[in-house]
C-alpha cells in the first residue's frame, strides 16, 4: 500500500512538473512572437515635433520618422542626441514604444 501511495505521489509530481513546463514554453513562445514585431533603430535626432509627436532620427539606414505619441521617454530628446528607438509597424507607420538617449 505504501509503495502504491509513493508511486501515485510521484506520478502527481511528474504531471505537475510537465504541466508547468508546457505552460512556461507556451509563455516563452508568446513572448518571442511579440518580440518579432518590435524593432529598434539607433541614430541621431534630427527633430522632434511636439505638436504632432513626430520624431525624426537619422541612422545607418537614413532618416526615419516615428510616431512618438505613446512612446515612453525617460527624458525629452533634443536635436543631435543619439537615441535608441524601439518601435513596431502599424499599417505602414513606424510607432515608437520607447525612446532612450544613448551615449
Amino acid at each position: 500500500m505504501a509503495r502504491l501511495s509513493m508511486a501515485l505521489a510521484a506520478l502527481v509530481v511528474a504531471l505537475g512538473v510537465a504541466t508547468l513546463g508546457l505552460s512556461h514554453m507556451s509563455f516563452a513562445a508568446g513572448q518571442a512572437e511579440n518580440m518579432e514585431h518590435h524593432m529598434q533603430y539607433t541614430g541621431r535626432v534630427i527633430s522632434f515635433n511636439y505638436t504632432n509627436d513626430t520624431l525624426v532620427v537619422k541612422g545607418k539606414e537614413g532618416d526615419k520618422t516615428f510616431d512618438a505619441t505613446d512612446a515612453i521617454m525617460a527624458q525629452m530628446v533634443q536635436p543631435k542626441e543619439n537615441v535608441l528607438v524601439r518601435y513596431h509597424d502599424s499599417n505602414g507607420k513606424m510607432v515608437a514604444s520607447s525612446v532612450k538617449v544613448v551615449g
